[in-house]
């Protein structure tokens, strides 16, 4: 008989608890064995230095900074290094708030091109969300690079629709249509700590929030991994609104304790980004499953610092400001971007990673001084 690979979707209590059916509920010995591998390189840490190469400071630009929300900081510290780089290059800025509020991106689009930006950094809105505002930016010849957002064309986020943004940040020399490999990788390396620590044993809820693409790619490629190696998972979702209004606590706590009546513990939890751990997530597993480990999101200081977070893949969001800038500096330039080295590292506990002086290279290769 050849090895069944249907998994099977149970409506749970509000949750999608996703089971292995026959053979391939049982646990894959070989990927439980790539994964302690994998987990070892991502604890060494997978970032470089950017392209050294030489890529001078265009002159006289005026930079907006759009931003889904500064309540976040998964927002805000990109938008603070996108500053910093566009300042040491020269160029005027103008940051505007999206307050975390998506009827409301569009708008500040449209004002940015309607005040002559001539670039427009999306920090964590994708194309979707402004996709009228953006073809008029687009009509203007204005340079559109994201952070942590995907183009109108890409299959999830996008929908099918126009190629709008100029370019993206050069992931390792990954096309930018093909970004969503990128991000499924970082998930993966998640999934792969998961699965190392476990031995592919136990049940792991997964938390994430599907209004942004970044975060579906990112649970894509943990869950996928997961279920590569035959472990059981349960997802909820939930809205950034909850995070605003403080329902997320109550809400994971519900959930813990509908999953504790159907004999269910988790041994991990995975929080999508480090907002939510904070102000929600930690605190419902602490109170209502202590003992539970969690995974989480972007590794920011006060994160590493929140009680029961046991591990962490920790990205630079300064330096994916610092990128999108560069990206935008070398179309101004008339050249394709430079590699820019952005990886992340896997740590345990509240021990934060060494990053390359990855602020002192782009300088360098812009001539602005050290």
């Amino acid at each position: 008989m050849s090895r069944m690979k249907t998994l099977v979707a149970l409506l749970v209590s509000g949750a999608v608890l996703v089971v292995g059916v026959g053979v391939a509920s049982a646990i894959n010995a070989n990927v439980v064995k790539q994964a302690a591998a994998a987990t070892k390189l991502a604890e060494k840490g997978t970032s470089k230095l950017p392209s050294s190469a030489s890529r001078p400071a265009a002159k006289g630009k005026h930079l907006f900074i759009i931003d889904a929300g500064k309540a976040s900081e998964s927002s805000l510290v990109p938008d603070q290094g996108a500053q910093e780089a566009a300042k040491a290059l020269g160029w005027n800025v103008t940051v505007e708030d999206g307050q975390l509020t998506t009827a409301k991106y569009a708008g500040l689009v449209s004002d940015a091109v309607a005040q002559g930006a001539n670039g427009i950094i999306l920090d964590a809105i994708d194309c979707k969300y402004a996709e009228n505002a953006l073809k008029q930016a687009k009509s203007k010849h204005i340079v559109v690079v994201p952070i942590y957002a995907f183009d109108c064309n890409d299959p999830v986020g996008g929908n099918g629709g126009p190629q709008l943004f100029t370019t993206c940040t050069n992931y390792n020399n990954i096309p930018c249509n093909k970004l969503a490999n990128f991000t499924r990788s970082y998930g993966k390396d998640q999934a792969n700590f998961v699965i190392n620590d476990t031995k592919g044993k136990g049940t792991v809820l997964v938390i994430n929030d599907p209004e942004y693409t970044v975060l579906k790619y990112t649970a894509q490629g943990f869950e996928n991994q997961l279920k590569a190696a035959g472990q059981k998972y349960v997802e909820f979702d939930f809205k950034i609104a909850d995070l605003l209004t403080g329902k997320l606590q109550g809400d994971v706590t519900s959930e813990l304790l509908k999953l504790k009546a159907q004999g269910v513990k988790p041994v991990w939890v995975k929080s999508p980004f480090s907002a939510a751990t904070t102000f929600g997530i930690a605190a419902a597993v602490n109170q209502t499953a202590p003992g539970t480990k969690i995974m989480g999101g972007e590794g920011f200081p006060d994160e590493l610092k929140t009680k029961g977070v046991t591990a962490t893949n920790v990205i630079s969001s300064t330096w994916s400001g610092w990128a999108a800038v560069d990206s935008m500096n070398s179309v101004f330039d008339k050249k394709k971007p430079v590699p820019s080295g952005i990886g992340w590292t896997i740590v345990k506990g509240n021990h934060a990673p060494k990053f390359p002086n990855f602020k002192a290279t782009y300088k360098k290769a812009w001539g602005v001084g050290r």
